[in-house]
């Protein structure tokens, strides 16, 4: 019985990434801590928090790494699915997984997917900073819940749609 190999060849792009340009995964950390920042900020400022300057210096470091957490799942999600499809569904894998890598608007199932991938880390984003960020602040439930779902919205990893073929 002769057993297929996995192909891995799209996955090793953020390795190529990281090595190729090193710097890029440096300028994303603090503006990933701006964005974050950001949002956390102007989520207060139009909800009228008053003591908003005691809270965000507190919790912006926590909101920012359980952001980064909540994107590293995301990203091995995709991973893991482009082994599973790979290993379990080759057919498969060739019709949308290598899709779902190189450019997920190639191919409508690689889009849904990716939709999915997204959607999964905004609400791991929504559950890390209700749970573990603001679940202690001086907020009312509903502050909490709207400073939390903006940072879902608009902290998303949406850069995951951006084609990687574009880069190969």
């Amino acid at each position: 019985m002769k057993r297929k190999g996995i192909r891995l060849y799209n996955v090793f792009f953020p390795v190529w990434l990281l090595f190729a340009h090193p710097l890029l995964i440096a300028a994303a950390l603090p503006i990933n801590l701006v964005v974050d920042f950001l949002v956390v900020f102007l989520a207060f400022k139009a909800m009228k928090v008053e003591n908003a300057a005691e809270i965000l210096p507190k919790k912006i470091f926590r909101t920012w790494g359980l952001g980064f957490a909540a994107d590293a799942i995301g990203a091995a999600v995709l991973f893991f699915l482009s082994i599973i499809l790979a290993e379990i569904a080759p057919k498969t894998y060739d019709l949308f997984g290598h899709a779902l890598f190189l450019n997920p608007f190639s191919s409508p199932l690689a889009l849904i997917m990716m939709i999915l991938v997204v959607a999964l880390v905004g609400v791991l984003i929504y559950f890390f900073n209700a749970s573990y960020v603001f679940h202690d602040a001086p907020l009312t439930p509903r502050e909490k819940h709207r400073v939390c779902l903006s940072l879902a919205i608009a902290t998303a990893p949406y850069l995951f749609f951006l084609p990687t073929a574009w880069f190969v």
